[in-house]
């Protein structure tokens, strides 16, 4: 078995110190070998002997000259032979002196001179050898880094930025220093900021296009928003179905809260001024196996009035038409608004039993509006009810409980409650009544609510029948006290835990309300700040409310606006009808985003204040053709614009130099055109393209410049290209955005309701 070798004997064997080699095993990975007398294998020893030979580098070692071998000594030359001294030279020997004489002395002075010179002389000529020898063996050892190529970091295209946005905040995101960033504000834009101070939204995306960055900004969070990404979600296990919400709309009159009143068997219209329902109220039946919520609303204002706020609370809506009546303004109204907000529609024919009554004209006026009765092939179910002698109603509640099936609506009853606020107001001795409608969850006295710009622990909580109960679940319309403030109808409520968060929700809701009525002056939607207002996506949509003064104007209207736009912009007319603007068209264009179009029609001072401080604009028109050529330009503005590129310059390479802080710049002679910094460039050899990026510097005369003109010379720095020759050819062009147009071939586009 072969004997274990020691780390000095390696080092002996290979002529180099045993440090050194003890420092090449470490950085060769062998840790276990701290010491020159660590013994390894005959393996281990051959592996190491190759590392020594890959990682030793001497550095500034001397050279030297090869060692002349040795000559042989010189045989010492024979010593002549003593001659025997004869008695006639031997002289007397003197007595010896006496110890410590001076004769004494002086004689070990003579004895001791021969003996210790030449010993003291060949220590110090020992001592200079070594020395000699120590100054030329020294040597510095330099290892080789092992080192691993860094991988390129990726630059971001895309970032998101929270608002406001700050100058260091933008050069930290941009990984551009905070001084270049100063400099193309002061000479590109003209503006002067500091490091700390904010930059406004324009001027932020302009310097993310300068560096090809594109940048989008966010609001900060809210403290409601905070609460609300912080919810768990419901498992599909926890899901239970709930009672479906139900909501009666429809003409004035038309017999909505007769038809509730028969459903839950009370006499609440009796008990109203002039029988029609003045407050909105909730109330809960229950059929052979189901429960049903119903919403009885003074009309459709109010409907959309939630819808606006952001109550998504109906799941379906009953369309409540009278027999003898048939389709009135009103109706349409009702039908574009439940349109709007994507719900499925039932059609309640009221009113049956009267002599004049005419169901199959109702059915054939609202075939004109899309809602088709299943018995003559549509999608939409209609019933025939009568509310004063209870025809009918059965068959409706059947009807609605199996579109509630088909909608499959469920909630988790075992997390904390959340719902919408159907309406609020103060009562002697019981303060702040909320009528609301648990959505998801399960409310509790006790709880702690946050609802819109108010909050508060619930007292009590009352059903729809007036008794007390102690707690609430899904599907429930229930009255509750305990608010500190009055919210309003649509806002939505949650349980919180702590009563600092209820609170610090319900300033920052009071906060934006504050900042809305400063703003009231300021238009929502106009043609004007359409391409900002309309949301990004495939498809743009411009919603527009039609008012005309007579049939015969409204009609070409509808169909001129119809064949506007193309596959990827498009109109919608979300209402149209004949008559003034009223302030059911400026609730509907604020819930659905819209602008109004009056056609020779005008608007009363209170539906102007009103448009006026929901941000609604109302615009007038007396010729067809304006208004198709406005909607027209509107539609090109949302077209994206088509980039180009444009091409500036080209420079022919003709000396590189290597410059460890930028990299290898090419020096440059422009041919033609101009060289811009910032601008995009394509390295071009023997006609292959190379590389295609941008320029990260531009000088002339060791200046920064903006840009080069033909026949100068300047020195161009590529960047993320570093493998630029003398040869090569470097163009320099831009994209530019040039606004498209609707092209002749249209795709028309359904208006959302016709006449």
């Amino acid at each position: 078995m072969a004997e274990n070798v020691k780390i000095y004997e390696i080092a002996r064997a290979m002529g180099i110190g045993s440090t050194e080699l003890v420092q090449i095993c470490q950085r060769a990975g062998y840790k276990q070998i701290k010491h020159h007398s660590n013994a390894v294998g005959p393996e281990e020893a051959e592996e190491i002997r190759k590392a020594a030979i890959r990682l030793y580098k001497p550095k500034d070692q001397p050279v030297l000259k090869p060692r002349a071998q040795a000559k042989p000594k010189a045989k010492p030359k024979p010593t002549a032979r003593r001659k025997v001294p004869s008695t006639t030279d031997v002289k007397p020997v003197p007595p010896p002196a006496p110890r410590g004489s001076a004769a004494a002395q002086a004689l070990a002075a003579e004895d001791e001179v021969p003996v210790q010179a030449p010993r003291k002389r060949r220590a110090r000529e020992e001592t200079e050898e070594k020395q000699k020898k120590e100054k030329i063996t020294k040597r510095t050892v330099v290892f080789k880094e092992i080192t691993k190529p860094r991988p390129e970091k990726v630059r971001e295209t895309k970032i998101e930025m929270m608002l406001p946005v700050s100058v260091r905040e933008l050069s930290e995101r941009l990984g551009i220093p905070v001084s270049q960033i100063i400099k193309e504000l002061m000479f590109d834009h003209g503006v002067r900021a500091s490091i700390n101070e904010t930059l406004d939204d324009d001027m932020v995306q302009l310097i993310g296009l300068a560096h090809e960055v594109e940048i989008t900004l966010m609001e900060p969070k809210s403290a409601e928003d905070v609460l609300l990404e912080s919810l768990p979600e419901d498992s599909p296990e926890d899901l239970m179905p709930r009672p479906p919400v139900v909501a009666l709309l429809g003409h004035v009159d038309h017999g909505k809260t007769t038809i509730l009143d028969r459903i839950r068997n009370t006499r609440v219209a009796e008990g109203e001024a002039g029988g029609i329902t003045q407050d909105i109220a909730a109330w809960q039946v229950r059929t052979d196996d189901h429960a049903l919520t119903f919403i009885d609303t003074p009309g459709h204002e109010a409907f959309t009035a939630m819808r606006a706020r952001g109550a998504k609370v109906t799941d379906m809506v009953v369309l409540v038409v009278a027999a003898d009546d048939g389709v009135m303004p009103q109706t349409v109204e009702a039908i574009d608004h439940a349109r709007a907000a994507g719900v499925q529609i039932v059609v309640a024919v009221n009113k049956v039993d009267k002599p004049d009554a005419n169901p199959m004209r109702v059915r054939q006026q609202l075939a004109a509006y899309e809602l088709t009765a299943e018995e003559w092939g549509g999608e939409t179910g209609f019933v025939d009810v009568s509310g004063l002698t209870g025809q009918g109603i059965d068959t409706l509640l059947e009807r609605i409980t199996l579109e509630a099936e088909l909608l499959e609506v469920k909630a988790n009853p075992s997390r904390p409650a959340s719902g919408a606020v159907l309406e609020a107001r103060m009562q002697p001795g019981r303060g702040v009544v909320t009528d609301v409608i648990v959505q998801n969850g399960t409310l509790r006295r006790g709880d702690m609510l946050s609802c819109g710009n108010a909050f508060g622990s619930v007292r009590s909580i009352y059903d729809d029948r007036g008794e007390e109960i102690e707690e609430a679940g899904p599907g429930q319309p229930v009255a509750v006290s305990g608010l500190d403030n009055v919210p309003e109808a649509g806002d939505t409520f949650l349980v919180v835990e702590e009563q600092e968060t209820a609170r610090k929700v319900a300033q920052e809701h009071q906060e934006r309300l504050r900042r809305t009525r400063l703003r009231r002056s300021r238009p929502r939607v106009t043609l004007e700040n359409l391409y900002d207002s309309i949301q990004s996506g495939q498809t743009r949509q411009l919603n527009i409310i039609l008012k005309a003064d007579v049939q015969g104007s409204l009609d070409p209207l509808l169909r001129s606006l119809s064949e506007q736009g193309n596959q990827e912009v498009s109109v919608k007319v979300i209402h149209s009808a004949v008559g003034h603007v009223s302030t059911s068209d400026v609730l509907l264009s604020e819930a659905s985003d819209a602008f109004i179009v009056a056609f020779r029609v005008h608007a009363d001072e209170k539906v102007r204040e009103m448009a006026a401080a929901n941000g609604v604009e109302i615009l007038h028109y007396d010729v067809i053709y304006e208004v198709t050529d406005q909607i027209h330009g509107a539609l090109e503005g949302l077209l994206e614009p088509e980039l180009k590129e444009e091409r500036l310059g080209m420079a022919e390479v003709r000396q590189t130099f290597q410059i460890s802080r930028f990299g290898r710049i090419a020096g440059c002679y422009v041919r033609e055109g101009t060289m811009q910094r910032n601008a995009r460039v394509r390295v071009i050899r023997d006609n292959e393209l190379l590389h295609d990026g941008s320029m990260s510097s531009l000088r002339q005369e060791k200046n920064d410049v903006r840009q080069v003109e033909t026949g100068r010379e300047c020195g161009i720095n590529v960047s993320g290209f570093n493998n630029i020759q003398v040869g090569d050819t470097i163009e320099c062009y831009r994209m530019v955005a040039v606004k498209r147009t609707l092209t002749s071939a249209r795709t028309p586009q359904a208006s959302g309701s016709e006449a």
